[in-house]
C-alpha cells in the first residue's frame, strides 16, 4: 500500500504519486535496457526523427512493465510507411492504485483509497533528405490523483545525420509545453534535452552498435549521461547500459528475440539506490 498521510500534502503537491514526470519513464524493453539516446530506437525513441517502418507493412507494438513503487506503465504503438514519411501513434499509461487517504489523526484504517495516473497521446513524422533525418510530434497530456486532473499539450522534435563511417549524430527535445491548473497550480512538463552519437561497430555476421548520450531535464536540473550497447547476432539481440546523473549509479541489461515478423524484448534495470527492480516486456510485430 501508499501512504500519503495528510491530505494537505496531497494538495499542495500535484501528481504526488505519479507526477509529470512520468513522461520520462522508459517507453519500451530496448530504452530500458540500454538507455535513452536520440540515435536508438524504432517504436518509442526519444528522437521523433527514427521512427521507422517497413514498405506496405504497418508495425504495431505493445509494452507492459513495472517502475518504482508499484507504478505499472503500458504503451502501445503503430507506424506506418507514408510516401517518404513514416506515421507514428502512440499511447502511454502509467497509473498506480491503491493510494491510502489519511488526515492528521492516526488510525489503523484508511479514509479511502484511490488513484493516480498519467496518460499522454502521440500523432508524429518522420522524414528524410540525404543522410539526415527529421521528425516532430504532439502529444496530448491528462494526469489526474485523488479527484483532481489537469490536461495539456506538447510538441516534440528530433533530428538526426548518418555520416558514411557508420557513425550517427542525433538531436532531440521533448515535452515543450504547458498543462492545465491541478487544484491552483499548474504542473510543469519535464522539458528534455537530447544529445548522443553512435557508433556501428559490425564484424562479419555480428552487428554492434555503442551509443553515447547526454540529456538535460528541467525539472530536475541535471545532466545524465548514458552508455549503451546493442549486439544482433542473427535473430538474437543483446542489450546493456548504464547511467549516472547526482552521484545515482544504474545499469540495465536485456535481451530480445526475432520470430518470423514478431519481435519481443525483456529489459531490466538495477539502481544504486536499491529501491526497485523496473522491468518491461515488448511485442513488436509487423502487420499485412
Amino acid at each position: 500500500m501508499h501512504l500519503i498521510s495528510r491530505i494537505l500534502t496531497l494538495i499542495q503537491v500535484p501528481l504526488f504519486a505519479i507526477g509529470a514526470q512520468f513522461l520520462t519513464l522508459p517507453s519500451n524493453a530496448e530504452e530500458l535496457a540500454a538507455g535513452s539516446h536520440p540515435t536508438a530506437g524504432r517504436f518509442f525513441s526519444v528522437n521523433p526523427a527514427i521512427f521507422i517502418a517497413p514498405e506496405k507493412h504497418p508495425e504495431f507494438s505493445v509494452c507492459r512493465g513495472t517502475w518504482l513503487g508499484g507504478v505499472t506503465t503500458t504503451n502501445l504503438a503503430y507506424n506506418q510507411k507514408i510516401n517518404n514519411r513514416t506515421l507514428h501513434v502512440q499511447l502511454r499509461y502509467t497509473g498506480l492504485t491503491g493510494i491510502e487517504l489519511r488526515d492528521h489523526r492516526p488510525s489503523d484504517e484508511a479514509l479511502a483509497h484511490f488513484s493516480s495516473f498519467g496518460l499522454s497521446g502521440i500523432v508524429g513524422v518522420s522524414f528524410g533528405s540525404g543522410r539526415s533525418k527529421y521528425g516532430f510530434s504532439l502529444e496530448t497530456i491528462r494526469m489526474g490523483i485523488y479527484n483532481e486532473s489537469a490536461q495539456g499539450l506538447a510538441f516534440n522534435a528530433g533530428y538526426l545525420y548518418r555520416f558514411p563511417n557508420k557513425l550517427s549524430l542525433g538531436f532531440s527535445i521533448l515535452n515543450v509545453g504547458k498543462m492545465s491548473s491541478l487544484r491552483s497550480t499548474a504542473p510543469r512538463l519535464p522539458t528534455r534535452v537530447f544529445a548522443g552519437l553512435a557508433k556501428e561497430l559490425n564484424f562479419d555476421v555480428y552487428r554492434n552498435t555503442l551509443h553515447l548520450s547526454s540529456e538535460w531535464n528541467e525539472l530536475a536540473q541535471t545532466i545524465q549521461f548514458w552508455i549503451g550497447n546493442i549486439f544482433k547476432w542473427k535473430k538474437l539481440r543483446l542489450m546493456a547500459g548504464t547511467s549516472v546523473a547526482n552521484n545515482i549509479y544504474t545499469t540495465s541489461a536485456g535481451m530480445g528475440l526475432q520470430l518470423g515478423q514478431y519481435n519481443i524484448s525483456y529489459g531490466i534495470r538495477f539502481g544504486s539506490q536499491d529501491i526497485g527492480l523496473p522491468q518491461t516486456i515488448t511485442l513488436h510485430f509487423r502487420l499485412p
